[in-house]
């Protein structure tokens, strides 16, 4: 029985030594892998022609339809270009839901800049502008699901210029999804 014994904890000995000897092969390959720019998250990851959608709702009617109403549904659509050096720029269409006059259909330029992180992590800011005027100031927060390809959003924060002279920070959610086209 005592060479039964042994004999396993040999083999244990070996399968620890192989498995450490093992990990730190990876290690050394992942060090590697990582040093490489291509293989990295930066600007550079978002970058040519994107197709966006992005449906949400509003807690209150924002501009111009100021009120009481609750859960103001939209929906927008738009085609933006990446430089891939933190530009970013386009121009979307957005329809309001549950409008009272039965939809409200609008389209604005958007200029604006974003940051891509070593993760895949991006924040875009825009600014819209309809017929040359500021209207909005808009973040989104992204993960980049697919590099080069898709990114998934959220809107994080709208501040409207529409209501005079004092800018208004509009309780608003979203979630949007940008495409490259081809």
């Amino acid at each position: 029985m005592k060479n039964i014994y042994t004999k396993n904890w040999r083999y244990v000995g070996l399968l620890v030594a192989f498995s450490l000897s093992g990990l730190g092969l990876e290690s050394a390959a992942a060090d590697s892998g990582a040093a490489k720019k291509h293989d990295a998250y930066g600007d550079h990851s978002m970058r040519g022609n994107f197709a966006f959608s992005m449906d949400g709702s509003f807690s209150s009617a924002p501009p111009p339809f100021m009120g009481a109403r609750e859960n103001f549904a939209f929906s927008q659509a738009g085609l933006y270009y990446f430089d891939g050096h933190g530009g970013v720029s386009g121009e979307f269409s957005m329809a309001f839901e549950n409008a009272t006059s039965g939809g409200i259909f609008s389209t604005a330029m958007e200029l604006g800049t974003y940051i891509v992180s070593h993760d895949g992590r991006m924040v875009i800011e825009f600014q819209d502008f309809r017929a040359g005027t500021l209207i909005n100031e808009v973040t989104l927060d992204c993960v980049i699901v697919k590099k080069r390809q898709l990114a998934r959003c959220v809107m994080v924060r709208l501040v409207s210029f529409q209501q005079g002279p004092q800018p208004v920070m509009l309780p608003v959610t979203g979630l949007g999804v940008f495409e490259r086209q081809r």
